[in-house]
């Protein structure tokens, strides 16, 4: 084979090389760049169900805990015993909504995987490509 078409076919490998790793680089920013996004999303989930949870324990235990103190009172609980069993009741039904949501969120959050699996495979496609390109002579078919 003549120098110069090595060269020749040394210089396309370069510059298909370079091609093909820009390429690369940008699918991984792209995929990686859609799985942050989608993790912030379910990060800010996980923010909004703590303050919802928050602010249902305040207004139930404020609001709903003075109803069911007196209820408990026209059942015959004690004035005393229904004024803190009241409170207590409907925070710990509050506080388990809010947990429910928050388990939610973080199941969102810890599916995503943060790989680059399409990178990953496309990196691996691109090495079966550069050393085909590199010995040709064992991957084409015997004549």
């Amino acid at each position: 084979m003549p120098a110069s078409t090595v060269g020749s076919l040394l210089a396309e490998l370069r510059d298909e090389g370079t091609t093909l790793f820009r390429q690369e680089v940008a699918l991984a920013k792209a995929e990686l760049g859609e799985k942050i996004s989608h993790a912030g999303k379910s990060a800010a989930a996980i923010a909004t169900a703590g303050a919802v949870t928050y602010a249902g324990l305040v207004v139930g235990l404020v609001g709903v805990g003075h109803l069911a103190h007196h209820g408990l009172v026209a059942a015959g609980v004690g004035e005393d015993t229904a004024r803190w069993l009241g409170f207590l009741l409907v925070g710990a039904v509050v506080a388990l909504i809010g947990w429910v949501l928050i388990a939610k969120a973080r199941k969102n959050l810890t599916a995503v995987a943060l790989k680059p699996t399409e990178t990953v495979a496309s990196l691996r496609e691109t090495k079966q490509w550069a050393q085909n390109k590199i010995h040709p002579a064992h991957h084409e078919p015997a004549h």
